[in-house]
């Protein structure tokens, strides 16, 4: 069993609200699909820190926006057991989104190395070089559905809160 990155879209009230209750977060997205009907939940399985390292060429961190793509901006909770919830406000989204869309799958393709995702200890570690062209599709596959994420929740108005689990 691994470690997964969720993604989960809510108003922007409710993420203000939130922010003023950090106790409630666990509450909120451990309930099913934060206890929003119309929330989204978003499971970008473990192809959470080869995006990242490929998008912002450094394991955690960026520049703005991409550098929110995977893992948020604020934190809004507290330990979740793989560290604190993040979140960004539904403005950072449509940020994200547009800048996702100014990058094709390709370009993050080109950037691929396998031996230098192994020595910066990208998780999952040990896939990167033994799996080469399929780990690399892996990724390219995930990136798509997280485009389409963020551009369906920057769409809607919507802010996000992300999490490892």
């Amino acid at each position: 069993m691994g470690m997964s990155c969720f993604y989960l879209t809510l108003t922007q009230e409710k993420l203000d609200e939130l922010k003023q209750h950090p106790g409630q977060v666990r509450q909120f997205i451990f309930a099913k699909n934060g206890g929003n009907d119309e929330a989204e939940l978003f499971d970008l399985e473990k192809a959470w820190h080869g995006i990242q390292y490929l998008l912002n060429g450094a394991t955690f961190g960026g520049d703005e926006p991409l550098g929110w793509a995977v893992f948020g901006d604020q934190e809004v909770s507290d330990d979740l057991g793989k560290g604190p919830a993040r979140c960004l406000t539904a403005r950072q989204v449509a940020a994200v989104s547009a800048a996702l869309q100014e990058i094709p799958a390709s370009a993050l393709a080109q950037r691929f190395d396998a031996a230098k995702m192994e020595k910066a200890q990208v998780y999952p570690e040990g896939m990167w070089i033994t799996d080469g062209v399929q780990a690399l599709n892996y990724l390219l596959e995930h990136y798509s559905h997280l485009q389409n994420f963020y551009a369906n929740a920057a769409a809607h108005g919507k802010a996000v809160i992300c999490f490892i689990s």
